[in-house]
């Protein structure tokens, strides 16, 4: 992809019209407009509903979409998914696959799960260790982190310091 002027190598769909025929076909336009747009950065999924600087919006994947250049309309129906969940019941119940989100996807239509291939996923390049508990995690961001298990058990939840994860590879092997 041309980063300055947007062309994909794979066929050029213009997102927001394909939104709005999704949103007519399956949700009677319902859901009202969001910006829909291409992100050639994203590697670690083929789509996404987030909320950013700009406020909420879909950001579908130029790599996964050159791997898989049919599954742009199925990427779609699922982030929409996330969107219409989000609507009816708050934030949290959009974010998740659970039951709800597999009745809505069989519904429409839409996969649950994206499908992998060897560019999908970065390799971890952090390793960290609790220094309470000991118990090892990777990232691919450096950045503060503290054992949920530890801040849940001791302190209600809540970060604490206390907890706070060592660096202790900086990089690990990639998983």
């Amino acid at each position: 992809m041309n980063k300055r002027n947007g062309d994909l190598s794979i066929p050029k769909r213009n997102l927001n019209s394909l939104y709005a025929r999704i949103n007519r076909r399956w949700w009677n336009e319902v859901l009202p407009e969001i910006p829909v747009r291409w992100s050639t950065q994203m590697h670690a999924a083929a789509g996404k509903y987030w909320h950013s600087s700009a406020g909420w919006e879909i950001v579908l994947s130029v790599p996964y979409h050159q791997e898989f250049p049919d599954e742009i309309e199925d990427t779609l129906k699922h982030e929409m998914i996330h969107f219409a969940l989000h609507l009816r019941g708050g934030l949290r119940r959009g974010l998740s696959h659970g039951e709800e989100f597999r009745a809505e996807a069989e519904r429409v239509g839409a996969s649950v799960h994206c499908k992998s291939y060897a560019g999908l996923h970065r390799p971890y390049r952090y390793e960290w260790e609790c220094p309470n508990c000991t118990r090892r995690s990777r990232s691919r961001i450096r950045r503060i982190w503290a054992c949920r298990p530890c801040c849940t058990e001791h302190n209600d939840g809540y970060y604490s310091p206390r907890f706070k994860l060592r660096l202790v590879r900086g990089r690990a092997s990639a998983g």
